[in-house]
């Protein structure tokens, strides 16, 4: 719930649900986002992936008014950790 009270406070209107194999991770709606480009990926296990974002040159999620916004989002919080399952982009907190 914190992930998303963090992204309404800057107004990025963003879905977000539960992912049904680990509460603790929240899912973005898929039809809210799209993939471009992952860049400095550090592979950890199958499928789980920790992007550092301050290295980004090219936004990884592509959603108008969504990119600005979240890089705020992630220089406050330092670090999101994704993995991808079923399609979908999921992540949480470091």
């Amino acid at each position: 719930k914190s992930i998303e009270n963090e992204l309404n406070k800057w107004k990025i209107q963003i879905r977000l649900e539960q992912d049904k194999y680990n509460p603790a991770v929240q899912c973005l709606n898929k039809e809210d986002v799209e993939f471009e480009n992952i860049l400095n990926v550090v592979t950890l296990e199958k499928e789980l992936i920790v992007i550092d974002l301050f290295l980004l040159i090219e936004p990884m999620i592509c959603l108008k008014l969504f990119i600005l916004k979240l890089f705020v989002f992630v220089y406050l919080t330092n670090y999101l950790m994704f993995t991808l399952k079923e399609g979908r982009l999921l992540f949480y907190q470091t």
